[in-house]
């Protein structure tokens, strides 16, 4: 499913089709915790429209009492991810 002009890399058309049609719930974050990508998988299982969460920080759906410490965790996983 290559496209040549692409360099061997999906289109950016197929690979949001595949995530849309994930049966699981994805959501994409950029570094800062911001949501920039929600499926309807997900969106189902929490009871969010796409349009509540994208620009929400991550944080967001992490039970209250555990939020600050998810931002800490995400910042030192920015600074050195590890697999």
């Amino acid at each position: 499913m290559a496209d040549d002009s692409t360099n061997g890399r999906l289109d950016d058309s197929v690979l949001k089709h595949s995530l849309d049609q994930s049966p699981d719930g994805l959501l994409i974050c950029e570094s800062d915790g911001r949501i920039v990508y929600a499926n309807a998988a997900l969106c189902n299982m929490l009871g969010y429209s796409v349009s509540e969460l994208l620009d929400e920080p991550v944080e967001r759906l992490v039970p209250h009492e555990s939020r600050s410490e998810h931002a800490r965790r995400r910042g030192f996983y920015i600074e050195a991810p590890k697999d």
